[in-house]
């Protein structure tokens, strides 16, 4: 953990001599770039936290973190999802809040152990249908995607039964399709806000 600090960057050496790395948590540092190096030699790593930082971008290969279950990149400036996200098997939480993020990859439908997915506070304007479909087949239980441009909801936002927690508060919505009723397992829906048209 070095969270709290100004680190812009991180020597090689250190992954280098650090192989068998279990988590990482970077914290409000100053980082500028993660170097794709480290993905072959933390082939053990877990947790990854690169939240509030200054980062443009995630590193191309991170779906070589084979082993990762969580990562967090909030409070950055990232404007892209690397495709290869969906090569990370384990990823139980992500997390790419407050960034730049236009639009979400389709190869997150091969997450299949996701549990919780944060992309509140981007510039997102939908979420592919398909995708929802995906997610919701493999078990996710956390939606968070407040403040975004959303003005509508596919209707397979229903086929997500293991959903507890949906938060789509501050978009432009103007209504919920009735699939939502399919979402039997949910707990708290977060829907207000003053960017949401009136239902």
């Amino acid at each position: 953990s070095a969270n709290h600090n100004q680190i812009t960057a991180l020597p090689d050496q250190f992954a280098v001599n650090s192989p068998k790395l279990i988590t990482l948590n970077l914290y409000n540092n100053s980082l500028l770039h993660f170097s794709e190096l480290y993905s072959t030699v933390w082939t053990e790593l877990r947790v990854l936290n690169l939240s509030k930082n200054k980062l443009t971008q995630l590193p191309a290969n991170i779906g070589e973190y084979k082993s990762l279950e969580v990562l967090k990149a909030s409070q950055n400036t990232i404007a892209i999802l690397p495709d290869s996200i969906g090569n990370c098997k384990h990823l139980t939480t992500l997390c790419i809040d407050e960034n730049s993020i236009l639009s979400l990859p389709i190869e997150l439908e091969k997450n299949q152990r996701l549990r919780t997915l944060n992309v509140s506070k981007n510039g997102l304007t939908r979420i592919d249908g398909n995708l929802l479909k995906a997610l919701g087949s493999s078990g996710l239980v956390n939606l968070y995607c407040y403040k975004n441009k959303i003005s509508s909801l596919p209707p397979s936002i229903g086929h997500i039964g293991t959903l507890q927690i949906l938060s789509i508060s501050n978009n432009k919505l103007t209504k919920l399709p009735d699939e939502i009723g399919g979402l039997e397992n949910l707990l708290e829906l977060y829907v207000g806000g003053k960017n949401n048209g009136t239902f």
